[in-house]
């Protein structure tokens, strides 16, 4: 199994074991920590909702959502970046300053 394909996830993680299935923010648990409880719930359930839309986020689009939640970010800029990296830009990474605000 290569790891990038929720399709193959059953036949390695058996349904009956909780502690090996695989999860939708597997590649997010270190940004989605920053949140509280119920918005990592909610944006747990946007992903859920958007995967099975075709939505498959960068860690870079997310931790823009995870900063609109944190407030570093209003909804207006979060947009904005998002059109930038559809216009072939990078925007500079708000990790840091997720990660920063927590300490």
């Amino acid at each position: 199994m290569s790891g990038d394909s929720w399709e193959e996830a059953p036949a390695q993680y058996p349904p009956n074991d909780r502690a090996a299935q695989r999860n939708i923010t597997d590649g997010y648990i270190d940004l989605l920590r920053y949140l509280r409880p119920a918005q990592r719930r909610g944006l747990t359930a946007r992903l859920a909702n958007g995967y099975y839309e075709g939505w498959r986020p960068s860690r870079e689009e997310l931790a823009d959502l995870i900063a609109v939640e944190l407030g570093l970010l209003t909804w207006a800029e979060s947009v904005e970046r998002g059109q930038a990296r559809r216009a072939g830009h990078q925007p500079v990474s708000v990790i840091g300053r997720i990660k920063a605000r927590a300490h």
